[in-house]
């Protein structure tokens, strides 16, 4: 049995693992999806960071500058360090954030 939802299906029994990894991407590019350049550079960071694992969105970004973004990855060691997570993302957006000031942060607890 499952519920439909509007993010996809959840069946009975399906939980987050404890292994959770907490991440906060900081970063001078307006992530707030109040605008379509907006939404596309957030659009652009989440499918960078799926790359490595399947992100839960902690909350939406915050900040009017420098933007916040939180998520969790289950798989642990993700990314090696935070500089191994920024260049990814000046990588395979550098439309959106080569230009940017952006910083990552890991940590085990939010």
């Amino acid at each position: 049995m499952y519920a439909n939802k509007v993010n996809g299906k959840v069946f009975a029994g399906d939980f987050l693992g404890a292994n959770l990894q907490f991440y906060a991407v900081t970063t001078s590019v307006d992530i707030t999806g109040a605008s379509a350049s907006s939404q596309a550079a957030l659009d652009k960071l989440v499918e960078v960071i799926s790359l490595n694992g399947q992100p839960v969105i902690m909350g939406a970004p915050t900040g009017t500058g420098p933007y916040v973004l939180r998520f969790a990855v289950e798989h642990t060691n993700a990314w090696e360090d935070s500089a191994e997570l920024v260049a990814a993302i000046k990588t395979h957006a550098p439309v959106q954030f080569a230009a940017s000031t952006t910083t990552a942060a890991i940590s085990e607890a939010l």
